[in-house]
């Protein structure tokens, strides 16, 4: 004969254990599941309150072709101030460093950069991290940093990354090589079309 009585496992729902919230769902746009039942979920969407979108309006613009380490420092401060409140129960690296990677596949490189940036401070470098920041300063015109990070990719490999991340930083180095030797047959085709 069971210990436990039907009736004692009808209280348990009275907890939530045996279903989660359907609107737990609806926060994500990759299907995510929870991690606990008594805690909330991470929102990793940041751009849900509109405030984080404006942050980024003191990095220069693409005809510097570089971002002052003043900014970056402000781009540290601005978003762990923004997002910190979502991050509070849960180990913070690990949290940003997801949401960086999250935001590069999403596109939105200012984001992910200020995501790798706290990350990185609160936990040291790491070769995920690194890869994150190669793809946001290539797609942000920071020539000069783009390479540093790329040759330190030439040197240590692509290992540890998740297969997604590898892509994208593979595929960034591989159109960084790519444009320049196009942009230069474009312009010998221009001089020979002139010529004739």
């Amino acid at each position: 004969m069971s210990r436990f009585s039907h009736d004692d496992f009808d209280s348990l729902d009275d907890y939530g254990l045996y279903s989660l919230s359907d609107s737990l769902v609806d926060d994500y746009d990759d299907p995510f599941e929870s991690l606990s039942v008594n805690g909330s979920v991470p929102t990793f969407d940041i751009g849900v309150n509109g405030s984080v979108d404006t942050l980024f309006s003191r990095i220069p613009n693409s005809d510097s072709n570089n971002i002052s380490d003043d900014a970056l420092k402000s781009m540290i401060t601005d978003y762990y101030a923004n997002t910190y409140i979502n991050c509070s129960m849960y180990d913070k690296s690990i949290f940003y460093t997801l949401q960086a990677e999250l935001l590069v596949k999403k596109q939105r490189y200012k984001e992910a950069l200020g995501a790798a940036l706290v990350a990185e401070e609160i936990s040291g470098p790491s070769k995920v991290l690194d890869a994150i920041k190669m793809i946001c300063m290539y797609q942000m015109n920071d020539d000069a940093r783009f390479q540093e990070l790329k040759e330190r990719f030439a040197s240590t490999g692509f290992s540890g990354l998740s297969s997604t991340l590898k892509q994208q930083a593979i595929g960034t180095i591989q159109v960084s090589n790519f444009i320049p030797e196009f942009l230069s047959c474009l312009e010998r085709l221009k001089g020979s079309s002139q010529h004739s």
